[in-house]
């Protein structure tokens, strides 16, 4: 064994890592880390590094001697949260620029694909049914994004849901939405506003501060006929508000990228409902390129005695 390349291990009880990630590492021009599943690992105690997504309960046990964890994506609060994770040993997440440009993708999708009736057509061109769908103007349109996307460059004037949008300092996202304007909300609970949102755009981090944000409180303020694109955290959302809601007439439907539950049921009545549109968790994800290199640059800092560049903050959970 070299003992100049660190040794690492994929955890996951629900993914294979080593198939997403093994060639990007097997790629990269520094050989400074040497990744194996666990039942390939002849000496645990060797193991310095773990690469994370949804550990199983017991899976950092066996490695006494881990000097750095990091998770494959973004949000790091289950992993903060994990019984099991050892204590003391930094964690950082991976930070792809790619991810903010993939979730406006993904916001944009959802919200135009109601906005101009995509499914009214889909239906109508099953039935052979050439028919158009009444437009509106998008300056008309009003768009509140809750948070921001790390690693963008794009951000917005402090504002809330209920909040009419204005367009912040800098211009949109590119490929996101860009009618009526954007607000965001940086951890804090909401002020009470004027009502006007027409979508709600949620990207935020998870704190405790902000759980259960998207209540009925908030929701109630947006225009009647709103939606939901929920691609922050599933805690943010109060789910029985926003169906309560939906039953009442008061919003038209939502976009589930993230849920309370995960994976949903395969029974779940969501599944079944008519206004809402489900996605797996899969609004953005870290490239496996970018994974893989700043992985190797945190095993370079760890060993220079350098600050750990994508390290958390325990305290605020990013």
């Amino acid at each position: 064994m070299d003992q100049n390349v660190a040794q690492g291990v994929y955890l996951s009880a629900t993914h294979d890592l080593a198939r997403d990630y093994g060639p990007a590492f097997a790629a990269h021009p520094d050989p400074l880390i040497e990744m194996r599943t666990p039942d390939r690992v002849t000496e645990p105690e060797a193991v310095e590094v773990a690469l994370c997504w949804q550990p199983g309960p017991r899976d950092f046990t066996a490695y006494p001697n881990l000097k750095l964890i990091m998770a494959v994506s973004a949000g790091v609060d289950r992993l903060l949260a994990h019984p099991g994770r050892p204590y003391g040993v930094p964690v950082c997440r991976v930070r792809d620029p790619e991810q903010a440009l993939q979730m406006a993708g993904f916001a944009t999708h959802e919200l135009m694909h109601v906005e101009r009736q995509f499914d009214v057509m889909a239906r109508n061109a099953k039935d052979g049914l050439w028919q158009d769908v009444p437009l509106r103007s998008p300056s008309a349109i009003r768009v509140a994004i809750l948070g921001r996307q790390h690693g963008a460059g794009h951000r917005a004037d402090h504002g809330d849901a209920g909040r009419r949008p204005h367009r912040g300092r800098a211009p949109p996202p590119p490929g996101g939405p860009s009618a009526g304007g954007y607000v965001t909300h940086r951890g804090r609970q909401p002020r009470r506003r004027d009502p006007g949102a027409d979508y709600v755009i949620n990207v935020l981090p998870i704190t405790a501060q902000i759980r259960d944000v998207l209540n009925r409180e908030l929701l109630e303020r947006m225009r009647r006929g709103g939606g939901l694109i929920q691609m922050g955290r599933g805690e943010h959302l109060v789910e029985e508000d926003l169906m309560a809601l939906i039953d009442e007439g008061h919003l038209a439907g939502a976009s589930f990228d993230v849920l309370r539950q995960e994976p949903l049921p395969a029974d779940h009545p969501y599944w079944q409902h008519p206004k809402l549109r489900i996605t797996p968790h899969v609004a953005s994800g870290a490239t496996p390129h970018a994974v893989a290199a700043q992985l190797v640059q945190s095993v370079q800092e760890l060993r220079d005695g350098q600050p750990l560049s994508f390290e958390v903050d325990p305290g605020t959970g990013y």
